[in-house]
């Protein structure tokens, strides 16, 4: 049986009496990875003219989305809470990410440090595949105040107050987007005895 048509409508020519049945397929938005180490899965697909369809993207434990495009345009920066979702679809579309690992650290904080002694903690990290260098900073949740500079070594000296602090130290390549990992120690703050007595006066 003949038939014509575009986009959602088409003719249909009967030359006879006829029992005619009609299956609607609608677009596609199929998820994909270049490479491995997450996923990008899409649903619902296929799914109606004009609706939306939300991509999940999953990277696995050390890994960050690195790219992402749609239907070969970057759309990166659309990500959100990591979802990307597509708007409105009317044609297939090929959504594919990558992923790239995080620098792994290499190095261990000094677990103990004393009241009005300088604190000193060298960091260091690699990187499997990321653009170098490293770029050091203190990340969300650091309570040990001090600094860390571009070659990762860190310093403070601990004050009178408080038992322990939360030192929070943040390596992330220079890809863009950048894939980062946070180290997090606790740091005990030991305080020299306090005299509690007077001396006896006779």
């Amino acid at each position: 049986m003949p038939a014509a048509g575009a986009a959602s409508t088409c003719t249909v020519t009967i030359a006879a009496a006829t029992n005619v049945t009609v299956n609607f397929t609608g677009p596609t938005v199929i998820g994909s990875v270049v490479g491995g180490n997450g996923t990008v899965t899409c649903a619902p697909s296929p799914l109606m003219q004009g609706s939306s369809s939300t991509c999940t993207i999953a990277p696995s434990a050390g890994y960050s989305l690195q790219t992402l495009t749609d239907n070969t345009v970057d759309v990166i920066g659309a990500v959100a809470a990591g979802a990307y979702v597509v708007t409105n679809v009317t044609t297939n579309h090929a959504v594919v990410g990558s992923f790239n690992a995080n620098p792994v650290f290499t190095s261990a904080a000094p677990t103990q440090s004393t009241e009005g002694v300088l604190y000193t903690y060298n960091a260091t990290a690699t990187d499997a595949d990321g653009l170098a260098p490293i770029v050091w900073s203190l990340a969300a949740g650091h309570t040990c105040g001090g600094s860390v500079d571009a070659g990762g070594v860190f310093t403070f000296t601990p004050g009178a107050a408080g038992a322990s602090c939360s030192l929070r130290i943040q390596a992330c390549d220079s890809t863009a987007p950048a894939g980062c990992t946070t180290q997090i120690t606790a740091v005990a703050i030991n305080h020299p005895p306090s005299i509690t007595s007077s001396p006896g006066t006779q």
